[in-house]
């Protein structure tokens, strides 16, 4: 049996639609898809290598409670993940979510 993150689960923690818009504002060279983990939001396919990176976890994100504390918290606790190769989970995490 595969686990996934259903999307009316995944509406209550994110905002889809936001973090396509900011994934397509932004220069991916990849697609990306709702995770078919549980325990994660969404999954980049790299363009270049294919691989699959999957990302997010299953708490809320700055695309759904839209709480400044919370997002300058996040941002001041994973500030190294700013720099992080673009193809990696903290940069996709840190760029999209937040």
């Amino acid at each position: 049996m595969i686990y996934y993150m259903r999307p009316d689960k995944l509406k209550k923690i994110s905002n889809p639609a936001e973090v396509r818009r900011k994934f397509n504002s932004a220069s991916y060279n990849g697609t990306l898809a709702v995770s078919d983990r549980a325990d994660k939001k969404y999954v980049y396919t790299s363009g270049k290598t294919g691989k699959k990176i999957h990302f997010g976890s299953t708490m809320a994100d700055y695309t759904h409670h839209k709480d400044k504390k919370r997002l300058a918290n996040f941002k001041s606790r994973n500030a190294a993940w700013k720099s992080a190769p673009k193809e990696s989970a903290a940069n996709l995490s840190y760029n999209l979510l937040w």
